[in-house]
C-alpha cells in the first residue's frame, strides 16, 4: 500500500500571498506524489480559487477563513479524518497562520517543517513590543510541542539552531529547496556583453524584505555607474508599502532606472535574471534565500547580508556577504562587477557552479528515511511534551537587524 501524507501549509502556489516556505512544502508534496504517495495538501483559499483542485498529483483542499483556516478546519470536525494519514507534515510557523499543533492529535505521525528562528523576523515585522513578546512566547510554546522532532528544515543553519535548542540531531533532516528552471532555461547563460548594468531584487513586497535599501543602493551606484538600473520583482503582499516604492521609482534621479514588476511568472523571472549582472538580498533574515541559487543557475552572482544561511556559500566570488544595512558595501561590489568584465565573469562562473547542488530533489535520502520511520512507527517518541533540554535556557540571542521601513 502506498503511504498517505497530509501536508498543512499557509498557502499553495496559486495564492497571491505564497512564500518560500509554502513553495517548499508544495514541492515536497509533489515529489512524494510523483514517487507513488497519496498526498493531500490543506491550505487557505483566496478569492477566485476553487475549494478543491488536483495539481501535479496532489489533492489540494483550500479552506476559507484566511490565516485562521485551521480554526475553520477544527470547527468542521475535519481533524478526526486527518488521523487516518500515515504522515502529517505541518509548516509550524508560516505567514502568520495560526498553528495546527499536529503533535497533539496526529498520534505520533506528525512531522514539523521549521523554516528558521523567527525571532529576528518578529522584531523586524512588528512595531509593537507587545506583539514581539507574544510572538516570541508562541515560538517557545511551539518548540515545546515540536522540540522532540521529527522536524524538516531547509538549511543547515536552521538545523544548527534547533540543535542548540536541545532538539535531538537524529530527529532533524535537511530538505534544501530545489531550483526549478523553466523549460529551455537550463544552460542559458548569457555573456557579460549581453547583460544590462542591472541588479535584481526578488521577494514579496512587504517591509521585511527591505526593498527601500535596494533603492538607496541604486541611488548611490549611479554615481559610479551612470547606466546602472535595478528591477524590484515580487508579489503585492503590502499595498501601502508597494505604493511607497512606486513613489520612490518616480523620483527624477531614478526615473527610467528603477522598475517595479509585480506578479511576474517564472519564465519572466528567469529571463530577467539571464539579462542582468547581479542579484541583491536585503531582508534581515531569510529561511533559505531561494532566489540566490535561482540567480546562480542563470550565471548571476549575488550580494547578500548575514540574514542568508551559509548553506548558500560557494567557492569563489559568486556570493559576497556584506554587513546588514551597509549600502556602500553593496555599491562597491556591484560597481566592480558592472565595470570589470573579468571580475564579473569569475563571479558568474562561481555562482553557476554553486547553484548546481540545488537542482537536486527536495526529498533526498535523509528526508525519505525520516518520513519512512514516522510512517512505520520506528522513530523514537518522547515520553511527554516537556520541552527538550536547552529549550528554556541558553537560547542564543537573535542577530541585530536593521529596523523595518517606516
Amino acid at each position: 500500500m502506498p503511504l498517505s501524507y497530509l501536508i498543512l501549509a499557509a498557502h499553495d502556489r496559486a495564492h497571491a500571498g505564497v512564500t518560500g516556505g509554502d513553495l517548499h512544502l508544495q514541492g515536497i508534496a509533489e515529489e512524494l506524489a510523483s514517487s507513488g504517495g497519496v498526498v493531500t495538501l490543506w491550505t487557505s483559499r483566496a478569492p477566485g480559487l476553487p475549494s478543491r483542485e488536483r495539481v501535479n498529483g496532489v489533492d489540494i483542499h483550500r479552506w476559507g477563513g484566511g490565516e485562521l483556516f485551521p480554526v475553520r478546519v477544527r470547527f468542521r470536525g475535519r481533524l478526526h479524518g486527518a488521523q487516518g494519514f500515515d504522515v502529517v507534515l505541518e509548516q509550524v510557523i508560516g505567514s502568520l497562520r495560526i498553528p495546527f499543533r499536529a503533535p497533539r492529535w496526529a498520534k505520533g505521525r506528525a512531522v514539523g517543517f521549521w523554516y528558521q528562528d523567527n525571532r529576528p523576523l518578529f522584531r523586524a515585522a512588528f512595531r509593537s513590543s507587545f506583539l514581539v513578546a507574544a510572538a516570541d512566547r508562541l515560538q517557545r510554546s511551539l518548540l515545546r510541542s515540536y522540540g522532540h522532532g521529527p522536524l524538516l528544515v531547509p538549511s543547515e543553519t536552521t538545523r544548527s539552531w534547533l540543535l542548540s535548542q536541545g532538539v535531538p540531531a537524529v530527529r532533524v533532516a535537511v530538505s534544501h529547496p530545489q531550483v526549478a528552471l523553466p523549460e529551455g532555461a537550463e544552460g542559458t547563460v548569457r555573456p557579460y556583453r549581453e547583460r544590462a548594468d542591472r541588479f535584481v531584487v526578488i521577494g514579496n513586497f512587504r517591509p521585511i524584505k527591505r526593498f527601500e535599501e535596494a533603492v538607496e543602493v541604486l541611488r548611490r551606484l549611479r554615481r559610479e555607474v551612470s547606466e546602472a538600473e535595478a528591477v524590484l520583482l515580487g508579489r503585492p503582499q503590502d499595498p501601502a508599502y508597494l505604493k511607497r516604492l512606486r513613489e520612490l521609482a518616480l523620483s527624477p534621479e531614478l526615473a527610467g532606472h528603477l522598475r517595479i514588476v509585480v506578479g511576474a511568472g517564472e519564465a519572466e523571472k528567469f529571463e530577467l535574471l539571464s539579462r542582468s549582472k547581479a542579484l541583491t538580498v536585503h531582508s534581515p533574515i531569510e529561511g533559505f534565500g531561494w532566489t540566490v541559487p535561482e540567480a546562480g543557475a542563470m550565471g548571476v552572482p549575488a550580494v547578500v547580508n548575514p540574514g542568508v544561511p551559509h548553506d548558500l556559500d560557494v567557492e569563489g566570488p559568486g556570493l559576497v556577504r556584506v554587513p546588514a544595512g551597509d549600502v556602500d558595501a553593496y555599491v562597491r561590489t556591484l560597481a566592480r562587477w558592472m565595470r570589470e568584465e573579468g571580475e564579473w565573469q569569475r563571479a558568474s562562473s562561481s555562482a553557476l557552479a554553486g547553484s548546481r547542488k540545488f537542482l537536486e530533489p527536495f526529498v533526498g535520502p535523509e528526508v525519505r528515511a525520516l518520513l519512512g520511520s514516522v510512517a512505520s512507527g520506528r522513530g523514537p517518541s518522547p515520553a511527554s511534551h516537556d520541552p527538550p533540554p536547552g529549550a528554556r535556557a541558553g537560547r542564543p540571542s537573535p542577530p541585530e537587524v536593521p529596523p523595518p521601513a517606516t
